[in-house]
């Protein structure tokens, strides 16, 4: 019985030594310097890719850890129909709307984000849907729409390609 107690707080020590509050703001504090240092949509989405593999964006965490890690690119976007709040971190800058009336244009990668009043994360997720996958943008045109950049897309031969072999 001694054995199994000892085991048990041995296992239970291992899992908890690795967030301990020490360890886990300077995790935070790695990731914000990574975040700071990234220039690009590519390297500002993976940032936050090993962010969320090393538990630092989670379900339960502080909207304060995401505000820090993300900095001036994290912005609250308002309130749900449950009175949770929501929060976006863009990647890429959005285009800025001058008229009132017009809405800002949100384009690539961002995380959303919603969280309690308290300031406790309840979910996120990771995306690059949004207006610019319905409308061109002259200035960013690429040979191939259909591929996004960073992302390793499989080649598939077509149909035709084969029947000329």
């Amino acid at each position: 019985m001694k054995i199994l107690r000892i085991c048990l707080f041995l296992s239970v020590m291992v899992i908890v030594m690795p967030f301990s509050s020490a360890n886990a703001a300077e995790k935070i504090d790695q990731f914000a310097a990574a975040y700071a240092r990234a220039k690009t949509e590519v390297e500002k989405r993976s940032v936050c890719i090993e962010a969320i593999d090393a538990g630092v964006v989670r379900g339960g965490v502080s909207i304060d850890v995401l505000k820090r890690v993300f900095g001036s690119d994290f912005e609250d976007s308002g309130i749900d129909s449950r009175s949770n709040r929501l929060a976006r971190v863009n990647f890429v800058s959005p285009w800025r709307s001058t008229n009132p009336l017009v809405s800002d244009v949100y384009r690539g990668w961002y995380l959303a984000i919603s969280y309690t009043a308290d300031g406790a994360v309840l979910s996120y997720h990771l995306s690059n849907f949004g207006k610019e996958s319905t409308m061109a943008i002259p200035s960013e045109r690429k040979a191939d729409r259909k591929q996004d950049i960073g992302l390793p897309i499989p080649s598939v031969e077509s149909g035709e390609s084969k029947k000329k072999k």
